[in-house]
């Protein structure tokens, strides 16, 4: 850091180190082959076009954000709909919940988080016999 640096800065690098964090809990999940295309995005943070972007970038991975939703509740009676085999096909779902707002990873800040991402996994892996003193 620097007196360059701002709140600004600090705000940002936060959001992008979440963004790392997410990445690397999807990673282990890609690395078997599961092919993540695109995900869904509700409430909170969500509604940050700044933070979708940030997440998508980091996370190469669409999203699709979904305002003015129930958010979980919506989720959870969606799965027990499904699970109970009240809601037959859940193609029907897509009908119930409305507008979304596709937020794609953008080429250019792809190549720039990669780099970084593969500094944010060393010290991952460096600090990690730390993590369980906390």
């Amino acid at each position: 850091l620097t007196a360059y640096h701002t709140k600004a800065h600090m705000f940002r690098a936060m959001l992008e180190g979440v963004g790392y964090a997410m990445r690397y809990s999807i990673d282990p999940a890609r690395d078997t082959g599961v092919e993540i295309k695109r995900a869904t995005l509700v409430d909170g943070g969500a509604s940050s076009p700044l933070w979708r972007q940030i997440i998508s970038d980091t996370t190469e991975i669409e999203f699709h954000y979904i305002p003015d939703t129930l958010g979980a509740p919506m989720g959870d009676t969606i799965l027990a709909g499904l699970g109970s085999g009240e809601i037959k096909d859940h193609r029907v779902i897509e009908k119930w919940i409305g507008e979304k707002i596709a937020t794609k990873p953008d080429p250019e800040s792809i190549k720039k988080y990669r780099k970084y991402y593969e500094l944010y996994t060393v010290a991952v892996e460096q600090l990690s016999p730390f993590f369980s003193r906390f």
